[in-house]
């Protein structure tokens, strides 16, 4: 692996590779962007009580999602933090997303979703870490939520206490 790269589309799938290649169980696909040379990792859930995570992968950014959430990118102008060390982040987050540690909750008005949060567990209960949502939505209607999880890797210990997001191992197990 280069020291250093120019960019997120050369660094990451050299980054993401090995690690997806120690885990076959797991299903995942590469998506190529037709434009900018950018692609998308995409992992597919495993129930259906699962959601898919990925990456979108740009020259510029790496842009998490978990089922129709789309969390805060990582991009070129984060100061003091190295592209690989972005890519094991964007992984890290990844992981987690597929164990017991996190789960995605989805709120619904009338019957149609408008919110969509990224919840960690913690030894005292359930933290949102990051939500994204729609500006316009049945705000008169009945809401109700709806909770998804993966159950594909080990938890890393987020309800235990032993690990949070803020220092979770970028390295799969």
């Amino acid at each position: 692996m280069s020291s250093e790269y120019r960019n997120f589309v050369e660094a990451f799938r050299e980054v993401a590779e090995p690690v997806l290649a120690r885990h076959p169980a797991i299903r995942f696909e590469w998506v190529s962007h037709r434009k900018g040379g950018g692609y998308t990792l995409r992992v597919f859930k495993n129930s259906p009580t699962g959601f898919d995570v990925g990456i979108e992968v740009q020259t510029y950014g790496l842009y998490p999602f978990g089922g129709d959430w789309h969390g805060s990118p990582w991009d070129i102008t984060t100061p003091g933090t190295s592209v690989v060390a972005m890519c094991g982040y964007a992984l890290g987050l990844v992981r987690a997303l597929l164990s017991t540690d996190m789960r995605l909750r989805v709120r619904q008005a009338g019957g149609r979703p408008y919110k969509w949060g990224v919840e960690a567990a913690t030894p005292t209960g359930w933290r949102l870490h990051e939500e994204s949502g729609l500006i316009f939505f049945r705000y008169f209607s009945a809401r109700t939520d709806q909770y998804f999880q993966n159950e594909q890797l080990p938890p890393l210990g987020f309800a235990a206490g032993t690990a949070t997001l803020d220092s979770f191992e970028t390295v799969w197990i």
